[in-house]
């Protein structure tokens, strides 16, 4: 009978090891390569704040305003980045529209008000939008429970956020409860009962809900059909 040489043993453990390293580098490059291509779709677009806490992205003269209701322990709404990533691109960018986002945080009581918080502390560092784009993408990748102060802490550093200043505003439990009881508030008044919710505001009106064919665009919404029904708002202003 032969037995396993400590040796081999060991070879086998290293081999292991550098294995599960270069994973990880492969894994950071990635998150690298995704947070820069985040960075390039916000650069140089307007960023403002709504009188009632709402954070807005793009020209302040755009006709429309697409408004958008998520939950960061939403899956849909996680889900629903990537039509929203080229609708900026397409819309926002160009000028041609607005983009609103309204955080609520009712879905799960223990990760869903800390989450929102992280996105608006960080908005206080101009970069509310980078850290929405990386709680979603965590969410995506942990679930729920990505939303730690530990790991938030660690998004905050790889977003070179000033992480102290950060703790702070997240220690504060009530700094921003009141801008998401508008949000909730105003979701209630507009009927809005699933998540993510999408509507269109003209000019400083109440967003109402997008319509396409006769079909509410709501949930998760394919970009294909958002696109026609914002070229089809910007085609009847004409």
């Amino acid at each position: 009978m032969s037995a396993n040489h400590p040796l081999t043993w060991v070879v086998g453990v290293l081999i292991i090891i550098l294995a599960l390293l270069g994973s990880l580098v492969v894994i950071n490059n990635a998150r690298e390569a995704s947070a820069a291509t985040n960075v390039s779709i916000y650069r140089q677009l307007t960023r403002r704040i709504t009188s009632d806490g709402a954070p807005v992205l793009g020209n302040p003269n755009a006709p429309f305003t697409l408004v958008e209701f998520v939950d960061f322990a939403c899956p849909h709404c996680a889900a629903n980045r990537d039509t929203i990533q080229r609708f900026i691109t397409d819309f926002v960018r160009p000028g041609q529209a607005r983009y609103e986002l309204r955080l609520l945080a009712g879905l799960d009581p223990a990760s869903s008000p800390l989450a929102a918080q992280a996105a608006l502390c960080a908005g206080e560092q101009n970069a509310f939008w980078e850290m929405t784009d990386a709680l979603f993408e965590a969410q995506t990748t942990y679930g729920r429970t990505a939303f730690s102060q530990a790991h938030i802490t660690q998004i905050a550093s790889a977003l070179n956020l000033n992480v102290s200043d950060l703790t702070s505003c997240l220690n504060n439990t009530t700094r921003y409860s009141e801008t998401i009881q508008n949000n909730v508030d105003l979701a209630l008044s507009l009927g809005i009962g699933s998540l993510p919710a999408l509507q269109v505001r003209q000019g400083t009106g109440r967003p109402e809900w997008i319509t396409l064919d006769g079909r509410t665009l709501t949930g998760l919404t394919r970009y294909q059909d958002l696109a026609q029904a914002f070229t089809d708002l910007l085609a009847a202003r004409q």
